[in-house]
């Protein structure tokens, strides 16, 4: 009976043996599992990093444009402010010279 009893006894720690290391096993799988996750996790977020550091790169990079079209702008209204005065007093001197004319003219002609 004793032989019995001890086959019996390592056939049920076999059982629980193999109980436990498929726990394990299944334990260890779940936490592959989750590092997988998180690795796939952590290169989406690099990938997202590198997107938001392109995006900031390109605002940068329209920001500087629009300083210098802000520039050139100002530039050219103190260009064309320049120019328009130039064209009124040409006007306004023609006008005063056409009125001159016909000042001096009528003046003649009624001496």
């Amino acid at each position: 009976m004793y032989s019995h009893d001890r086959e019996c006894t390592t056939h049920e720690e076999t059982n629980t043996w193999a109980r436990r290391i498929d726990n394990q096993d299944k334990k260890l799988d779940a936490l592959l599992k989750k590092q997988d996750n998180m690795i796939r996790i952590e290169e989406r977020h690099t990938a997202l990093l590198n997107r938001v550091d392109i995006g900031d790169a390109k605002i940068h990079k329209h920001a500087n444009l629009l300083m210098v079209l802000d520039h050139k702008a100002s530039l050219n209204a103190k260009t064309v402010k320049s120019v328009e005065k130039f064209f009124w007093i040409t006007i306004a001197s023609g006008l005063s010279l056409v009125a001159f004319i016909l000042k001096d003219n009528i003046y003649h002609h009624l001496s």
